[in-house]
């Protein structure tokens, strides 16, 4: 019983940063500057948020993600190739592999490199990384084709090998993307 009485609230406080990311919607229908992060697929826990800073420029956003904060910016206003994430914890670089090309990302942290890209050539509605024995699996639809307001997540990534940060960047190419076009 003594165990019990350990275990028990050390579970329920474990961090955000370990929670799987289910899926993301706009806060208000219609309006893309700002997105709620949910850890269900029914949509009912929050555990974050997605805000462009400013409404006339789509370059500068900022996050939440439980107890850490960030943003991510371009890294070249001009140049929409590479975006920075940044947070109190770490700093990472998203590229495109080949210039001008929207459509297949690199995700670069210390000891782990993802791919990222759209599942069908000119589908900006499905993401997905490669399969990987070493880092998992993520995925990324529009809830219904067509409305880009709302995606679900399947996140099965291992949280030991791949960041926070990096997952963030992961939600955050193809919510941005949708909204160039």
């Amino acid at each position: 019983m003594k165990w019990l009485i350990i275990v028990l609230p050390l579970l329920f406080s474990l961090p955000a940063r370990s929670q799987e990311i289910r899926g993301i919607g706009v806060l208000w229908e219609g309006d893309p500057t700002e997105w709620v992060i949910y850890s269900d697929s029914l949509k009912e826990y929050e555990v974050g948020t997605l805000k462009k800073r400013w409404d006339n420029r789509n370059d500068i956003w900022d996050y939440t993600f439980g107890e850490t904060s960030g943003t991510i910016r371009m890294k070249w206003k001009s140049n929409p190739d590479v975006w920075q994430i940044q947070s109190d914890r770490s700093t990472l670089l998203a590229n495109t592999i080949w210039p001008g090309d929207l459509t297949v990302w690199s995700i670069r942290e210390e000891h782990t490199t993802l791919r990222y890209k759209m599942r069908f050539q000119n589908d900006p509605e499905e993401w997905e990384t490669e399969d990987s024995e070493d880092y998992g699996y993520f995925a990324m639809w529009t809830d219904r084709e067509g409305d880009i307001d709302n995606w679900v997540i399947y996140d099965a990534l291992y949280p030991e090998k791949v960041s926070l940060e990096a997952k963030i960047l992961l939600v955050f190419l193809p919510v941005w993307l949708v909204l160039q076009e």
